[in-house]
């Protein structure tokens, strides 16, 4: 059962993606993997979704590193130490390799991503300066 939070987070990333730029063709595959809606939860429930778009390379021509506009978007948490209301922040991600980051500055926070077993999961890591321990989350294809 999809929970309220989980779709107001997929309807506003797939408003986003449905109005991004289609990529260009010399952008490594390695980057596109990562094109697209992402949804999930991390380690402690927390509903999340990326949208990633508008992938551009960046570097020499044989280099496997792009930028990307990606969007994060989390549900709300109840009593959380963290922010506890739903939201999201618009950022320029970095790709490097076969990892996606995501920077969420505003937060002092950050989150890394990788591609899973299959083309359609992400791996993700999510930590906090002065937060303690990571966190880990599945993100699959939308």
């Amino acid at each position: 059962m999809t929970s309220r939070y989980t779709a107001a987070l997929l309807g506003a990333a797939l408003m986003v993606f449905a109005n991004a730029a289609v990529a260009d063709s010399d952008v490594p595959n390695s980057c596109l993997h990562f094109k697209g809606i992402w949804s999930g939860k991390w380690k402690q429930g927390r509903a999340t979704a990326i949208t990633v778009t508008n992938i551009k390379a960046e570097g020499e021509a044989d280099s496997e590193n792009c930028s990307a506009d990606v969007r994060y978007a989390w549900g709300a948490l109840g009593e959380s130490k963290l922010v506890r209301e739903a939201g999201s922040l618009d950022v320029k991600g970095s790709i490097e390799g076969n990892y996606l980051y995501v920077p969420l500055s505003k937060y002092n926070a950050k989150a890394r991503f990788t591609r899973g077993d299959s083309d359609t999961v992400l791996n993700g890591i999510w930590s906090k300066q002065g937060y303690g321990s990571p966190l880990s989350g599945t993100f699959a294809k939308q």
